[in-house]
């Protein structure tokens, strides 16, 4: 599972800072700290996932992806 998070620390700290740009903007602040309780369920959302199958198809390619 450590392999999963590492793959989002990207979305993380793009959406730390989209967070903390939307907290300065006096007229979305309120709005932004509603998100805040989503994010903090974040690694638990994930942890949950384990054992969830994706599989995407397309004419050139199959993907799967197994979270184990």
């Amino acid at each position: 599972m450590g392999l999963i998070y590492l793959l989002f620390v990207p979305v993380l700290i793009l959406g730390a800072v989209a967070y903390f740009i939307l907290l300065l903007i006096p007229g979305t602040a309120r709005q932004a700290r509603s998100y805040f309780p989503l994010i903090n369920a974040l690694p638990s959302l994930l942890s949950a996932a384990i054992g969830t199958e994706l599989a995407f198809r397309s004419k050139d390619k199959d993907i799967e992806i197994h979270i184990i």
